[in-house]
């Protein structure tokens, strides 16, 4: 009989994959590295007190700055505040001003709205004044002042008025002038008459054409005065004023 053959199987192990184990390992800082470290420390917070330094610097200088810039400020302005100082103690605008409205705040205002009526009248009938009209009546006005040794801007000066309250008050005159129109007209017979009456107060080397035209302003004046408030009254009276102030 044949022989069987034993078959033996062996089992292959597999051998597990060593394990690679991490060692972690401490440098010890040489002194040296120690010293740079320090080093660099110390300049990054030298350059953070500088910095700060410097910020603060520019921040105080802005800040005198600002303080001298306001305190000259107020001090170019100092009138609208304060008037007057007597023994080191002020007088405020606000004391001033209101005193000047208890004593001329209603005549103020009133002339306020009296120009501001001719005006409105002015516009309404479409009434304007030239430069050119305004210039010869300044001329006019010089001319007679200097044939009696006087000058306008002295003229001016005694009356406590500026050129620009002169021009302005002259603008208001001629309007005035051309709203009354025929009411104030000056005839050559009412001419001669003044002059006739009034020849020893005439200004002496005037001439006969410069005494002509001074005689017409002033019975034109004269005729203003006397029809003028009327005038104004019908103007008043058909106006509707709102006062909000009381004096």
């Amino acid at each position: 009989m044949p022989t069987k053959k034993k078959t033996t199987t062996v089992k292959k192990t597999t051998a597990a994959a060593p394990v690679k184990r991490t060692r972690t390992t401490s440098r010890k800082v040489k002194p040296q590295e120690e010293m740079f470290v320090e080093e660099v420390v110390m300049t990054e917070t030298a350059q953070s007190k500088n910095s700060l330094f410097a910020f603060n610097k520019k921040k105080t200088i802005r800040l005198v700055i600002g303080i001298f810039v306001v305190g000259v400020i107020l001090y170019l302005i100092r009138s609208w505040f304060i008037v007057a100082i007597v023994n080191g103690r002020p007088i405020w605008r606000y004391s001033f001003d209101r005193q000047l409205e208890q004593q001329g705040g209603k005549q103020v205002l009133s002339n306020l709205e009296t120009k501001m009526l001719i005006q409105q009248e002015a516009d309404r009938r479409h009434i304007t004044v030239s430069d050119k009209e305004l210039a010869d009546s300044q001329k006019q006005i010089e001319q007679s002042l200097a044939s009696q040794n006087q000058t306008l801007s002295a003229a001016l000066t005694a009356r406590g008025m500026s050129m620009s309250d002169f021009r302005d008050q002259l603008y208001l005159q001629k309007l005035i002038e051309k709203l009354l129109g025929s009411q104030i007209a000056v005839s050559d017979t009412e001419i001669n008459d003044f002059l006739a009456q009034n020849k020893d107060f005439l200004p002496q080397g005037m001439s006969d054409a410069d005494a002509s035209s001074s005689a017409r302003e002033q019975l034109m004046q004269q005729k203003v005065q006397t029809v003028f408030p009327t005038y104004l009254a019908g103007l008043q009276k058909n106006a509707k004023i709102i006062d909000f102030v009381s004096f």
